[in-house]
Protein backbone atom coordinates (compact mmCIF):
# COMPACT_ATOMS: atom_id res chain seq x y z
CA UNK A 1 0.00 0.00 0.00
CA UNK A 2 1.13 3.62 -1.01
CA UNK A 3 0.62 6.30 1.04
CA UNK A 4 0.98 9.99 0.00
CA UNK A 5 3.34 12.37 2.05
CA UNK A 6 1.02 15.13 2.26
CA UNK A 7 -1.02 12.50 4.47
CA UNK A 8 2.35 13.31 7.10
CA UNK A 9 2.51 17.05 6.89
CA UNK A 10 3.90 18.83 9.63
CA UNK A 11 2.11 21.17 11.42
CA UNK A 12 1.97 23.05 14.79
CA UNK A 13 -0.82 23.25 17.22
CA UNK A 14 -2.61 26.07 18.25
CA UNK A 15 -1.09 26.49 21.99
CA UNK A 16 2.28 26.21 19.55
CA UNK A 17 1.15 29.48 17.34
CA UNK A 18 0.15 31.16 20.37
CA UNK A 19 3.35 30.92 22.23
CA UNK A 20 5.41 31.76 19.16
CA UNK A 21 2.87 35.37 19.14
CA UNK A 22 3.78 35.58 22.72
CA UNK A 23 7.46 35.04 22.69
CA UNK A 24 7.27 37.62 19.83
CA UNK A 25 5.70 40.39 21.60
CA UNK A 26 7.96 39.43 24.48
CA UNK A 27 5.16 38.55 27.03
CA UNK A 28 3.66 35.77 28.22
CA UNK A 29 -0.06 34.93 29.50
CA UNK A 30 -0.25 36.24 32.41
CA UNK A 31 0.74 39.79 30.81
CA UNK A 32 -2.11 39.41 28.30
CA UNK A 33 -6.18 39.71 28.59
CA UNK A 34 -8.65 39.21 25.67
CA UNK A 35 -6.22 36.05 24.24
CA UNK A 36 -7.73 34.82 21.30
CA UNK A 37 -6.65 32.63 18.59
CA UNK A 38 -8.56 30.33 15.82
CA UNK A 39 -7.80 28.29 12.74
CA UNK A 40 -8.46 29.92 9.62
CA UNK A 41 -7.13 27.78 6.66
CA UNK A 42 -3.51 27.18 6.92
CA UNK A 43 -2.47 29.67 9.69
CA UNK A 44 -3.78 30.55 12.92
CA UNK A 45 -4.89 34.12 13.99
CA UNK A 46 -3.80 34.99 16.56
CA UNK A 47 -5.10 38.20 18.84
CA UNK A 48 -4.20 39.47 22.17
CA UNK A 49 -3.79 42.88 24.57
CA UNK A 50 -0.89 43.96 26.60
CA UNK A 51 -2.52 44.32 30.12
CA UNK A 52 -0.09 46.98 31.48
CA UNK A 53 -0.64 49.46 28.66
CA UNK A 54 -3.17 48.34 26.58
CA UNK A 55 -1.09 47.87 23.42
CA UNK A 56 -3.03 45.81 20.85
CA UNK A 57 -1.46 42.54 19.04
CA UNK A 58 -2.68 40.66 16.11
CA UNK A 59 -0.83 37.86 14.66
CA UNK A 60 -0.76 35.35 11.80
CA UNK A 61 1.20 32.11 12.41
CA UNK A 62 1.62 28.92 9.46
CA UNK A 63 0.03 26.28 10.92
CA UNK A 64 2.36 24.03 8.49
CA UNK A 65 5.88 25.54 10.40
CA UNK A 66 5.17 28.20 12.88
CA UNK A 67 6.67 31.27 10.93
CA UNK A 68 5.17 34.36 11.40
CA UNK A 69 3.34 35.50 8.56
CA UNK A 70 1.59 39.14 9.55
CA UNK A 71 1.85 41.36 12.42
CA UNK A 72 0.15 44.55 13.42
CA UNK A 73 1.09 46.39 16.28
CA UNK A 74 -1.06 49.72 17.76
CA UNK A 75 0.15 51.09 20.52
CA UNK A 76 -2.38 53.53 22.36
CA UNK A 77 -1.31 56.97 23.15
CA UNK A 78 -2.93 60.50 23.41
CA UNK A 79 -3.10 62.85 20.38
CA UNK A 80 -1.26 65.46 19.87
CA UNK A 81 -2.20 68.29 17.72
CA UNK A 82 1.11 70.01 17.21
CA UNK A 83 2.47 70.75 14.05
CA UNK A 84 6.11 70.55 15.42
CA UNK A 85 7.43 67.51 14.29
CA UNK A 86 10.82 65.26 14.61
CA UNK A 87 13.12 65.07 11.38
CA UNK A 88 12.40 61.96 9.09
CA UNK A 89 16.20 60.59 10.20
CA UNK A 90 15.18 60.63 13.75
CA UNK A 91 11.62 58.98 12.45
CA UNK A 92 13.85 56.47 10.34
CA UNK A 93 15.65 55.66 13.62
CA UNK A 94 12.30 55.08 15.73
CA UNK A 95 10.93 52.83 13.21
CA UNK A 96 14.11 51.09 12.96
CA UNK A 97 14.45 50.54 16.78
CA UNK A 98 10.64 49.08 16.57
CA UNK A 99 10.95 46.66 14.04
CA UNK A 100 14.41 45.31 15.77
CA UNK A 101 16.14 46.18 12.28
CA UNK A 102 19.80 48.22 11.74
CA UNK A 103 19.07 51.92 10.97
CA UNK A 104 20.62 51.35 7.07
CA UNK A 105 18.42 48.46 6.32
CA UNK A 106 15.21 51.28 7.17
CA UNK A 107 17.22 53.93 5.18
CA UNK A 108 16.36 52.56 1.84
CA UNK A 109 12.71 52.76 2.47
CA UNK A 110 10.29 55.44 2.53
CA UNK A 111 9.21 57.94 4.81
CA UNK A 112 6.40 60.37 4.18
CA UNK A 113 5.34 63.08 6.69
CA UNK A 114 0.99 63.37 6.93
CA UNK A 115 -1.00 66.04 8.60
CA UNK A 116 -4.06 65.22 8.77
CA UNK A 117 -7.24 65.04 11.02
CA UNK A 118 -5.01 67.15 13.66
CA UNK A 119 -2.32 65.05 13.73
CA UNK A 120 1.16 65.18 12.19
CA UNK A 121 2.91 61.50 11.64
CA UNK A 122 5.44 60.06 9.65
CA UNK A 123 4.88 56.78 7.66
CA UNK A 124 7.98 54.67 7.07
CA UNK A 125 7.88 51.70 4.83
CA UNK A 126 10.97 49.25 4.26
CA UNK A 127 11.76 45.72 3.67
CA UNK A 128 14.26 43.39 5.50
CA UNK A 129 14.83 39.78 5.98
CA UNK A 130 11.96 38.80 3.83
CA UNK A 131 9.27 40.68 5.99
CA UNK A 132 7.66 43.88 4.64
CA UNK A 133 7.56 46.60 7.55
CA UNK A 134 5.08 49.77 8.08
CA UNK A 135 5.26 52.37 10.87
CA UNK A 136 3.60 55.15 11.86
CA UNK A 137 5.38 57.41 14.22
CA UNK A 138 3.35 60.56 15.73
CA UNK A 139 5.89 63.52 14.58
CA UNK A 140 5.28 65.89 17.26
CA UNK A 141 6.91 62.79 19.75
CA UNK A 142 8.53 60.38 18.09
CA UNK A 143 6.25 57.90 19.92
CA UNK A 144 5.65 54.88 17.99
CA UNK A 145 1.55 54.34 17.51
CA UNK A 146 1.54 51.69 14.71
CA UNK A 147 3.75 48.52 13.34
CA UNK A 148 2.39 46.12 10.29
CA UNK A 149 5.23 43.40 9.62
CA UNK A 150 3.84 41.23 6.78
CA UNK A 151 5.58 38.09 5.34
CA UNK A 152 6.84 38.97 1.39
CA UNK A 153 5.45 35.83 -0.48
CA UNK A 154 7.66 34.46 -2.98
Amino acid sequence: MMMSLSAFAASISQDAAVDTALADAGLTKEQVTGLQSEKDGNKYEIEFIQTSNGTDFDYEISASDGKLIEKSVDYRYDRNKSKKKISKKAARKKAAAAAGVKYKTVKKGTCKYKYKKKQGKYTVRFKSKGYRYEVDILAPTGQVIELDKELIKR
